[in-house]
């Protein structure tokens, strides 16, 4: 969602904001997690597929990605304990992916075995260079993070197709988990090199 709270000194006059919710009609529904990614979404029943990726043309290899990001991380109260560490705190999460996918990897909400972790990024297919950041705390106040990428020595020959760029203030959503009160604002995202 837009809303008019660009970040201070931005050319901008608004950021993108983030908000996990329970989405339901009558009472019936699943927590959604506040989202913003490169790709696509569809929706199916009560699940969702996220197909992450979109084509972009590389002229030079970026160092990071900045972006600027202020958010509020909720007691968890949907979902708690799915999966074990989701308890506490939500899970504030950034990251950003440069592949050689030649489609886009899917996450199907009905189906864990489609997940994937920050951890898994260093050896996940495809994959030439990877960003992330994850924290549980919460920054009322504008400020600006960079994801430094890392690039698999394994990939260093390969050349990408796709990037990824994701980001959430609810890090266990695709299991329905996290917090009501949790959202996030981003703006200004560029990369570095």
């Amino acid at each position: 969602t837009p809303k008019n709270d660009p970040r201070p000194g931005s050319t901008g006059t608004t950021s993108a904001y983030l908000k996990s919710t329970f989405a339901s009609v009558m009472g019936i529904g699943k927590f959604a997690a506040g989202n913003l990614f490169t790709g696509t979404f569809t929706v199916s029943g009560t699940n969702g597929t996220v197909g992450f990726g979109r084509d972009f043309a590389f002229n030079a290899k970026p160092k990071s990605l900045s972006v600027w990001m202020k958010n509020n991380e909720g007691t968890i109260n949907y979902g708690a304990g799915n999966p074990a560490e989701a308890t506490g705190n939500d899970l504030c999460t950034m990251m950003v992916l440069i592949t050689d996918w030649k489609t886009q990897r899917k996450v199907d909400t009905s189906n864990t075995s489609t997940f994937f972790t920050m951890e898994d990024l260093a050896t996940m297919e495809g994959v030439i260079a990877y960003g992330y950041y994850q924290s549980r705390e919460s920054h009322h106040e504008w400020s600006e993070y960079t994801l430094e990428l890392t690039y698999r020595e394994d990939m260093k020959d390969v050349s990408p197709r796709m990037v990824v760029v994701s980001f959430t203030p609810s890090g266990f959503g695709d299991y329905f988990t996290g917090s009501s009160d949790s959202w996030m604002y981003v703006d200004d995202l560029k990369f570095n090199y």
